[in-house]
């Protein structure tokens, strides 16, 4: 599945996700990222159903790219729980970086981390969301 149909299926996408850990196995072209998904509803009663998040793991097969951005060596985290980040498509008009064309089914895309004020792009084949809830 392509990142922006995975992105469509969860309430808030992976607006103000928070991401802990990210792993690449390059000899099984993947790539995970251990996140917790905001899932409360911005009209909620209280600050913690607004705030309510889930974890989960977002794999991503075929891995053709993974380029990380230097941070801001300046940087704080702001969280015990991870970093914050945002996921988008297209150019990034702040980053010099350019997504390299696709050719079907991959898909190219971005994650800004808020704490570095640094990008993360990648290019795959494949998006996949698996919760991790007890």
């Amino acid at each position: 599945m392509q990142i922006e149909e995975l992105e469509r299926r969860l309430p808030n996408g992976f607006h103000d996700a928070l991401m802990s850990k990210i792993s690449i196995d390059y000899v099984r072209q993947q790539l995970e990222l251990s996140l917790q998904v905001l899932v409360g509803s911005p009209e909620a009663a209280s600050h913690e159903e607004r705030e309510q998040r889930r974890p989960c793991t977002l794999t991503l097969s075929g891995l053709q790219q993974c380029a990380i951005e230097a941070g801001d060596p300046k940087s704080t985290r702001t969280s015990s729980l991870g970093l914050l980040i945002d996921v988008g498509t297209g150019s990034v008009s702040s980053s010099s970086f350019t997504l390299p064309d696709t050719i079907d089914p991959a898909f190219s895309f971005w994650i800004y981390v808020r704490e570095w004020n640094a990008f993360i792009y990648v290019t795959a084949e494949d998006a996949d969301l698996t919760w991790l809830d007890a």
